[in-house]
């Protein structure tokens, strides 16, 4: 009489190595959980400098002079289009973000800072959690209109870049 063999065990201990592998490959392919995490508040950084170059824009516009201080362009009212004239620059931006933007470094993951550098250019640094490759905008990035150079490859850690302001000609409402 012949006994037949039981596979039960041996399909399972090789079923759970499978997956073990997969789940280590899924990792090592697309990164785990805190890389996902790093990633999506690095792009919170990046949607904070392009808030933070708007409400600089904004007081340039007005003076034709890049602001002093971050908090001088936080406090000043100007014009971002001709429907738009006269309101406060941080109109809707939580100053809470910008609290070190005048020191002289971003200390922190997350943080953004702010220099004049002449009275047209600005140099804006960011604190980023991880290096990014860089994407293929070709001049548009999903869900960004402008300043597209925080989309190019960068390494993690403190990162400057320089940018000169150009006076934006609205044609002003007539009254």
């Amino acid at each position: 009489m012949t006994r037949r063999r039981d596979l039960g065990p041996a399909l399972a201990i090789a079923g759970a190595a499978i997956a073990a592998i997969a789940v280590v490959a899924g990792f090592v392919t697309v990164g785990g959980p805190g890389d996902s995490r790093d990633r999506r508040l690095d792009e919170m950084t990046v949607q904070r400098i392009n808030e933070m170059m708007s409400i600089i824009q904004c007081a340039f516009n007005r003076s034709a002079t890049a602001p002093a201080s971050f908090a001088d362009a936080m406090a000043s009212t100007g014009w971002i289009d001709k429907d738009r004239n006269g309101i406060a620059c941080i109109l809707g931006a939580d100053a809470g973000v910008f609290a070190d933007a005048d020191t002289d470094k971003p200390v922190n993951p997350g943080s953004v800072t702010y220099k004049a550098l002449d009275r047209d250019s600005v140099r804006i640094c960011a604190n980023f959690r991880r290096p990014h490759a860089g994407e293929d905008c070709q001049g548009v990035c999903y869900g960004v209109t402008e300043y597209t150079e925080w989309f190019e490859p960068r390494p993690s850690g403190v990162v400057c870049r320089d940018s000169t302001l150009e006076l934006v000609h609205v044609e002003r409402p007539v009254r």
